[in-house]
Formats: structure tokens, sequence, C-alpha cells
């Protein structure tokens, strides 16, 4: 049997605040990228694509030659955007030595956990006190 034509398949999940990212990226001769079943350049702003494939760009890793799905759901457009390039970070990194230490030392394997603060008792919001009246 011949695998040679059956096409390589990476996958990783990406995070940033409450958005998350599944990323499948295989070697293909038409390259698309497709995010939610819709064009890259439609769901997201210039931006945050630029964001997104910044891995690719400082890597020196073309993505002309890579077919790219992506599953995001949850937060904003721009936090997704950073979640797909945690996710594509983590696939370069993979890929070998060289370019995880390059997509390392720039901070994008980097998980960015922050979430809202819970609304405490007693309180309006997390932190937010009712207003003092003195008289």
């Amino acid at each position: 049997m011949n695998n040679t034509n059956k096409p390589i398949i990476h996958h990783a999940t990406g995070k940033k605040k409450t958005s998350v990212a599944s990323v499948f990226i295989s070697n293909a001769e038409k390259p698309s990228f497709t995010i939610n079943n819709r064009n890259a350049n439609e769901y997201l702003d210039a931006n945050s694509l630029m964001i997104a494939l910044s891995p690719f760009v400082t890597s020196s890793t073309p993505y002309e030659h890579f077919s790219i799905v992506v599953k995001a759901h949850g937060g904003g457009i721009s936090s997704q955007g950073f979640a797909i390039r945690h996710a594509i970070s983590q696939i370069i990194a993979k890929l070998s030595n060289e370019t995880k230490s390059i997509v390392k030392s720039l901070g994008f394997l980097t998980r960015d956990a922050r979430i809202v603060e819970r609304k405490k008792p007693g309180l309006r919001k997390a932190r937010r006190k009712e207003q003092f009246s003195k008289r």
C-alpha cells in the first residue's frame, strides 16, 4: 500500500480567556483557511487574521501549502484570533525544535488564563460595593 497520497493532519486546541479554538492543519494541493465553515477573511477582521497567522510569518513557514480548518467558540472575534494563534503555535512547535524555540520566545505558546471574576454576595458586582450615603 502506498500512503503518500494521504494528507498529514495535525490537531491542537488553543485557548484565550473564554475562547476555545480547535485547529486542524493538513497539507493540501488546494490551500484553504476556514473558520466555523466560513472563509477566514469573512469571519475575522484584518487585525485578528494577522494575529492568527503570525506564527507562520514569524517562523518562516509558508501557510499557503496548508489547508487549515478551525472550530472556534466563546469570547469575541479578537479573543478567538488569539486562541487560533495559540493552537497554530502548538502545531508549529511540534514540527521542529527550531520553530518551537522561535514561537516559544515570542510567547505564542502561553495561554492567557484571564477570566471574569465571579460576583460576590452583598456586592453589586465582583468588587463594587453599594455607594455610601452619609445622610
